[in-house]
């Protein structure tokens, strides 16, 4: 990887106020050690920003026992936007997702590889809220490992998925809601 970042209670990558990022050949670590609760996203971006990821790793851990751990991959709002062509995205927390989406915020992903495991509650791509937000999978997998209430693919906004592998152990393969 030509980046490797590592942090803990804290975005790896936040991008606010209508920025811009590009990041390529990358690996992105989020961990939550102090904090109950931590909603940011590993890659985060807000305010009408954008984030462009290709051919990287993200990671998102939580603490055991924590409400909710950090989302990996998180657009928040109208106008954000995060675009990933051939990423690995893992998700190792309660209640975490892998690709997440609230109040008109979206997600593109090409070609990219979402995991999330020991997820209560949690999907591995959701949008969620009022106006949930958009996001379209071309490629690759979508899997939910290991918890009840943890499908594939959750929305209150829209999921458009082209020639994605999916599946989620002890949950729903998609469950949409409203």
């Amino acid at each position: 990887a030509s980046i490797y970042i590592y942090v803990a209670d804290a975005s790896a990558v936040s991008v606010d106020s209508a920025g811009r990022l590009y990041v390529s050949d990358s690996c992105l670590h989020s961990n939550t050690v102090l904090r109950a609760i931590y909603d940011r996203g590993t890659v985060y971006a807000t305010g009408g920003s954008r984030i462009t990821l290709k051919t990287s790793e993200v990671f998102a851990y939580g603490k055991s026992g924590a409400f909710q751990g950090p989302q990996a991959v998180y657009a928040l709002g109208a106008g954000s936007l995060i675009n990933l062509t051939d990423c690995y995205v893992f998700g190792n927390t309660n209640a975490a997702r892998g690709l997440y989406t609230q109040a008109g915020g979206k997600i593109v992903a090409s070609e990219c590889n979402v995991h999330t495991y020991r997820t209560g509650g949690g999907a591995a791509v959701a949008t969620s809220g009022n106006d949930g937000g958009t996001i379209t999978l071309r490629g690759g997998q979508v899997w939910s490992h290991g918890a009840a209430g943890s499908a594939a693919f959750y929305s209150t906004g829209v999921i458009n998925a082209t020639s994605v592998m999916a599946g989620a152990d002890l949950a729903e393969g998609a469950c949409v809601d409203g």
